[in-house]
């Protein structure tokens, strides 16, 4: 797979996750009061679901791990993927 890193993504992403946090704290005060039952935590669903987010935009993090599994696969005798160093 091919990432492609665009100008500003972060920041636009930033403001997406602002509207789609508020969005989940309206619809989390809906679902407490008119369903009490419900007990699914939307807001820290967004939440953790953004950290993932983030962390697939930090492309120096996705070089190491690219370069830890090259290690990992060269130790095992199979094939690094294409780019990755050991």
């Amino acid at each position: 797979a091919v990432k492609v890193q665009r100008p500003g993504v972060q920041s636009l992403v930033s403001k997406d996750l602002y509207v789609l946090r508020r969005a989940a704290e309206v619809y989390q005060g809906l679902v407490e009061r008119f369903a009490p039952q419900q007990r699914t935590d939307y807001v820290g669903l967004l939440n953790e679901w953004a950290v993932g987010f983030y962390t697939e935009l930090d492309f120096k993090n996705e070089a190491a791990n690219m370069q830890t599994m090259a290690r990992g696969l060269a130790e095992a005798g199979g094939t690094p993927p294409a780019g990755a160093r050991a």
